[in-house]
């Protein structure tokens, strides 16, 4: 596998960790870009690790993977955002009933920090088109999620509440599901 990746700061230095806790002065910005070749895999090759690209209905053949990312990050104070679009595609070295599979989504999250490094009011909305040959048909995916976060130490202890809405479409009928999750982070 071939992975390249370039980011570009023009506002100084950018360490990747969401949320603003370290509420910069001036604004921070990162815009980054990525891509990855990974040529000839093997069906069920990388099945334990490689999630989709594993599954042996998806990869049926030996095939090239191609893939490429983009992402931005911002931060000011106490506000914190940040989005990335990413694209997939596969493609087969012989003819399959499927031909090239492209895969595409993106995401938007934000936080802003109603008590400043303390608790954190955020939100984050994401769609990817998977395109796979398990549903060739509409199997677009979306997620809504809303949360809060209290930081006791920083990243290294914090308690999260989530409220998430997924909708997964399909030509026989959309399903939706909600998840109301309670984390606690313990770093060391």
């Amino acid at each position: 596998m071939y992975v390249g990746r370039m980011v570009y700061t023009p506002f100084g230095s950018f360490p990747y960790s969401q949320a603003a806790l370290d509420t910069p002065k001036t604004p921070k910005l990162a815009v980054g870009a990525a891509g990855a070749y990974l040529p000839g895999l093997e069906p069920g090759e990388r099945q334990s690790l490689a999630g989709p690209l594993g599954n042996t209905n998806i990869v049926s053949v030996n095939s090239d993977v191609y893939q490429l990312e983009a992402d931005l990050a911002f931060k000011y104070q106490n506000f914190y955002f940040e989005g990335a679009y990413d694209f997939r595609r596969i493609e087969p070295e012989e003819p399959t009933p499927f031909g090239d599979e492209d895969a595409w989504g993106f995401y938007l999250q934000g936080g802003y920090f109603l008590i400043p490094k303390k608790f954190e009011l955020a939100a984050r909305y994401a769609w990817v088109d998977p395109n796979n040959p398990n549903d060739n048909g509409n199997n677009n995916q979306t997620e809504y999620t809303g949360g809060l976060s209290y930081y006791i130490d920083g990243h290294n202890l914090k308690l999260q509440a989530n409220y998430s809405y997924f909708v997964d479409e399909s030509d026989n009928g959309d399903q939706h599901n909600q998840v109301v999750q309670g984390l606690m982070t313990l770093a060391f």
